[in-house]
């Protein structure tokens, strides 16, 4: 059976958090992690052992599911062209 392939979007406190539980995770391979602070997205990158992106675009094409922990203003931004998709999104609520 293939693993999934997740994505997190936002790594700030809580998005930190989606990502090392992803990555502890047998069945799922998490492709990367993405912040617009690329210093942040580079060290829970390195924590997690995936990749870190500064622009979600760059890794969507390639995901099964994504958790986007972002400011509750970026949510339909980030959102809709993930689940146009057909990508499974779990979006952290403030």
């Amino acid at each position: 059976m293939k693993n999934t392939t997740v994505g997190v979007i936002g790594v700030g406190y809580l998005g930190r958090f989606h990502a090392l539980k992803y990555a502890a995770m047998e069945e799922v391979d998490l492709a990367g992690v993405v912040d617009v602070d690329y210093a942040r997205a580079q060290a829970v990158a390195e924590e997690t052992g995936t990749k870190a992106y500064s622009d979600y675009r760059e890794i969507m094409d390639s995901l099964d599911a994504v958790s986007i922990s972002v400011p509750t203003t970026m949510h339909e931004e980030i959102a809709i062209p993930l689940l146009e998709r057909g990508i499974g999104v779990l979006l952290e609520k403030p």
